[in-house]
């Protein structure tokens, strides 16, 4: 029989590293009718043979670790073997390099923090003198029907969105912001739009 293999990595199926060297796992499987599923280690080569009838029973299987596979580096406690060793300097290679990446990595943050507020306070600065060149010339806007309907679109999208909605009050209409009716016709607010 030929045998394949698929990586799942992710969702409420992932498949656990190998209770041996931690390494990755990966899904097996023979036959095409029917179908069997096994799990097989990337590094060491640990395995549940490919006997299950569907990928999810052969990962619940591996996930287990039932016997040996559940005591883990206890059950080869004492004992030397080269792939033992080999998977003992390749984690502690890994841990290095992690603790590594991080220290590199919180130097970095502690020196931008303090740019980073000083570019926070700029923009906020920025920002609150462009409101208030915005309010200083606010009746000139206004005045326009064009710059009106610009500012108003404006105003409405750093407002939260409202709706003003009439119950049987007489003389009053439904209106949406936004919405061309009768009364923005009137008003001249739309110009040109019929």
């Amino acid at each position: 029989m030929n045998s394949c293999t698929t990586e799942i990595t992710k969702g409420p199926h992932s498949i656990r590293c190998c209770p041996f060297c931690s390494g990755g796992g990966h899904l097996t499987f023979c036959g095409l009718t029917p179908t069997r599923y096994g799990i097989q280690c990337r590094n060491c080569g640990a395995s549940v043979p490919a006997r299950h009838a569907s990928h999810q029973d052969a990962i619940r299987a591996w996930n287990r670790r039932s016997g040996l596979a559940m005591l883990g580096g206890r059950a080869t406690k004492g004992l030397r073997s080269r792939r033992k060793l080999a998977a003992a300097r390749r984690n502690l290679k890994t841990a290095r390099q992690w603790k590594l990446i991080r220290q590199r990595v919180e130097t970095a943050y502690t020196a931008i923090k303090p740019y980073r507020e000083k570019q926070l306070a700029e923009t906020e600065a920025a920002i609150a003198a462009d409101r208030a060149w915005l309010k200083e010339r606010e009746p000139l806007i206004l005045a326009n029907p064009v710059l009106r309907t610009m500012y108003e679109s404006l105003t409405k999208r750093d407002a939260p969105a409202q709706t003003e909605y009439s119950h049987g009050v007489p003389g009053a209409s439904w209106r949406q912001p936004g919405r061309v009716n009768r009364h923005n016709r009137r008003s001249g607010l739309c110009q040109g739009v019929r």
